[in-house]
């Protein structure tokens, strides 16, 4: 090596480290943890000196490790070094009194991070969110949320919530498509008289035009842009 490179307990030395979806880990990485843990002691890689190491560790994982540890994938001794304070986090599905709140915080981020106007939300389209399993829990919520975003009007109503919120996996999709047609845009192509040979631009704009909603398309395209065949 030509770089001495610190690892992440030695990094966390004196503080705290967070080992996410640590039931996931390798057999392999959970001896390194369990030693680490057991000993307070790390050897770098490549290196041939132990470092004494002292860090608090919060460990999470979305797994049952107890089944885990039965099927052979996880260490019982680690289970029992890592289960000091163990807290159980409900699932999403477990606590739908507090979809209303974070389906209007991502309402807000998403709506920001696309620099539109934040979105309203109906009462009953909310209930239609509580209403759902989210066996992906809040990184599902958000998704969703932001799909909601993209393919609703001015206010996400109950009727979209029950065509968007579930994408079929299997079969057409629930969202419809009208004709399109691509005609070369000079603001985005720079004038190519060639039409195969330029870029395409479809924006997040373009997106909710493609669910069959009237959207106002790019003011640069407005004489030649990608537009709905009449």
């Amino acid at each position: 090596a030509i770089k001495d490179r610190k690892g992440k307990f030695e990094l966390a030395n004196g503080g705290t480290i967070f080992l996410d979806e640590i039931g996931d880990m390798s057999l392999a990485a959970q001896a390194k943890v369990l030693r680490a843990l057991q000993e307070n002691r790390i050897t770098p890689v490549g290196g041939d000196k132990d470092i004494k190491v002292d860090v608090r560790v919060i460990a999470a994982t979305n797994k049952e490790l107890r089944k885990e540890i039965a099927e052979g994938r996880f260490r019982e001794d680690l289970f029992h070094r890592l289960s000091v304070i163990p807290v159980h986090v409900p699932s999403l599905s477990e606590r739908a009194e507090d979809i209303p709140e974070l389906t209007a915080h991502f309402i807000d981020q998403v709506c920001n991070e696309q620099g539109i106007a934040v979105k309203k939300i109906s009462e009953k389209a909310v209930k239609e969110l509580q209403k759902l399993p989210w066996t992906g829990n809040v990184r599902e919520l958000r998704n969703v949320v932001e799909r909601l975003v993209i393919l609703s009007g001015r206010e996400i109503t109950d009727a979209d919530v029950k065509a968007y919120a579930v994408p079929s996996m299997t079969g057409p999709s629930t969202v419809r498509r009208p004709a399109v047609s691509i005609r070369p845009c000079s603001t985005i192509t720079g004038g190519l008289p060639d039409v195969d040979r330029q870029p395409l631009a479809i924006t997040r704009v373009y997106l909710a035009d493609l669910s069959g909603r009237a959207t106002p398309y790019p003011k640069s395209c407005a004489d030649g842009a990608a537009e709905p065949d009449q």
